[in-house]
């Protein structure tokens, strides 16, 4: 059943205070911040769930959180308004970021710091790890060894080969 918006014919409309609160309700159950740019984001990762219900508003979704009989709903909206991916050289524009703005502007006599934070399995810092001393070039001196607990950097040529051995890559770039 596809759910319209009866007063307007139209899809139902994310309004400015039901983001507020799906935006709340994130950070309060899930501990992410979703900034104002998000909006389209959650309209478009909800949208399919308000017609799967019949629904013509986002506020009527929200109530269905908690409600008996939609228990498994609130766990279904967290994981469509999450990111949960992970794979080698993933959001190649950071990198490209980091190398042609933020570290041309560092001070050499100073160490940059490296944190691969939300990353579920390492590929990530990983991809980090195996970029940094091939691509950046006469930085590579003030760069400091990536944070990640998990992972031994002494001999980073071997554990990047390992590491991308067994991990199969969503994207190839």
């Amino acid at each position: 059943m596809v759910a319209i918006n009866h007063v307007s014919g139209s899809a139902p409309v994310l309004h400015q205070h039901e983001f507020a609160w799906i935006k709340d309700f994130l950070y309060k159950r899930a501990g992410i911040v979703l900034n104002d740019s998000k909006q389209a984001m959650v309209v478009g990762r909800l949208e399919k769930r308000l017609r799967h219900h019949g629904l013509d508003s986002y506020t009527e979704y929200f109530r269905l959180f908690g409600r008996p009989g939609f228990e498994n709903e609130t766990t279904m909206a967290i994981d469509l308004l999450t990111t949960n991916e992970t794979y080698f050289f993933r959001e190649p524009k950071h990198f490209d970021f980091l190398t042609q703005h933020v570290l041309p502007q560092q001070s050499p006599r100073r160490t940059f710091r490296v944190w691969s934070a939300a990353s579920s399995s390492g590929e990530e810092a990983y991809t980090w790890r195996c970029y940094w001393p091939t691509n950046l070039g006469s930085a590579n001196g003030r760069l400091s060894e990536p944070t990640f607990p998990t992972v031994s950097w002494r001999r980073p040529g071997v554990a990047c080969i390992r590491a991308m051995g067994r991990k199969k890559s969503r994207k190839r770039y």
